[in-house]
């Protein structure tokens, strides 16, 4: 039988090595600027439609910070609101990284999002019918 050859490291070095191996791994950055639809101007202010849904809103998840640094992404939301499906998809993109390279929102944002999630989820659409369930 053979036996295995092995060198000693420190713990240091594992751990650099161990991390230069994940990074190897993970696939190159993809560049979607390409792919993004481009920032209208009235995009980059909050709507009408926008302002009136945040006043509507219980105080307690009212997302005033995502409004202010992300006006565009308030926007979009505002405009699906009344459309769970849709709605479900934008936040739940928001949260959720498919493209593996996201940089993340600030934090108090994401707790904001968080928020209108559990509430949409809760209080606004609580009741939920699919084809299955009406049939």
């Amino acid at each position: 039988m053979d036996t295995i050859e092995f060198e000693r490291v420190t713990l240091a070095e594992a751990k650099q090595i161990i991390k230069e191996e994940k990074e190897a791994l993970k696939p190159p950055a993809e560049d979607w600027s390409g792919r993004r639809m481009p920032s209208l101007p009235e995009e980059l202010q909050l709507q009408q439609l926008t302002r009136e849904w945040i006043l509507g809103l219980p105080d307690e998840v009212r997302p005033l910070r995502l409004a202010r640094q992300f006006p565009r992404i308030a926007n979009k939301i505002a405009s699906v609101w009344k459309t769970p499906t849709a709605c479900d998809k934008v936040l739940d993109g928001l949260m959720i990284d498919h493209r593996g390279t996201r940089q993340g929102f600030p934090e108090a944002v994401a707790l904001e999002i968080g928020r209108l999630k559990s509430y949409y989820s809760t209080q606004v659409f609580a009741e939920r019918h699919d084809t299955w369930t009406l049939a």
